[in-house]
């Protein structure tokens, strides 16, 4: 182990991943940049993938943003502790996307997440979201659309902590299996905010469900057998910005 930071300094730098993606394999990067609001990466194609950590990696202080919504900011898929602190991701078909097996640990925090058409994928492995702000649009009177977070598979276990979830089609998806504790979390704006299929499990425990737009919205929708819901301590508010009721609990 070799640990090494990479300081970035204030600006705007479009990196050529034309041929590729660019890959960490190397133990003990981390990517520090002064603040996420004056540090921005934009890939010159955006349909390909902008990075691909093998490793374990640290991103602090970055704002990733995507000329055209057709590709995946970053994939990560080893080491035993990852970390996001303080990263913004904008205009990506998948902003984060997660993976490798139990083992591993992905920690998001303080991260922002606009106008994705997928903020967070986790296939089969550990993540904690705490404190960040997923949006569909960023425009939440407009109508929503994406998902905030997606997660499939029995290795799958999810943490999501006092966040907001806002102007999404779906705010959080669970299916096969995939294990999620949802805890103090804001969900507006929503066309459906949770999700669950064929036999995932949720806890939503102090979440707070507010401001709905339209008469089909759904707050949490479960289906298929073996599917486990257990909701303690939650606040669900059909009601859209002028108080009509809208939404289905």
């Amino acid at each position: 182990l070799n640990p090494i930071i990479i300081q970035i300094s204030p600006g705007v730098y479009v990196e050529n991943n034309s041929t590729g993606a660019f890959i960490i394999t190397a133990e003990g990067i981390s990517i520090i940049a002064d603040s996420s609001t004056s540090v921005y990466i934009i890939p010159n194609t955006s349909a390909t993938t902008l990075i691909t950590a093998n490793t374990a990696v640290k991103f602090v202080g970055i704002t990733f943003r995507a000329l055209a919504q057709t590709g995946t900011c970053i994939t990560m898929s080893s080491g035993i502790i990852n970390a996001l602190i303080n990263v913004t991701f904008s205009n990506f078909l998948v902003a984060a996307e997660f993976g490798g097996g139990a083992l591993n640990l992905f920690l998001l925090s303080d991260c922002s997440f606009l106008s994705n058409a997928t903020a967070i994928v986790v296939n089969n492995t550990n993540v904690k979201v705490s404190a960040c702000n997923l949006f569909g649009d960023v425009v939440l009177s407009n109508p929503p659309v994406g998902v905030g977070i997606s997660m499939s598979g029995s290795s799958s276990k999810v943490i999501v902590e006092s966040c907001m979830i806002g102007g999404c089609v779906t705010g959080i998806m669970g299916v096969s299996n995939a294990l999620c504790t949802t805890i103090g979390t804001v969900f507006r704006h929503n066309a459906t905010s949770i999700i669950q299929t064929t036999a995932s499990q949720f806890n939503l425990n102090s979440c707070n469900f507010q401001i709905t737009d339209d008469t089909n919205d759904i707050n949490v929708q479960i289906s298929d057998t073996g599917t486990l819901t257990e909701i303690v301590g939650c606040s669900f508010n059909g009601k859209d910005d002028s108080g009509v009721s809208q939404a289905t609990c």
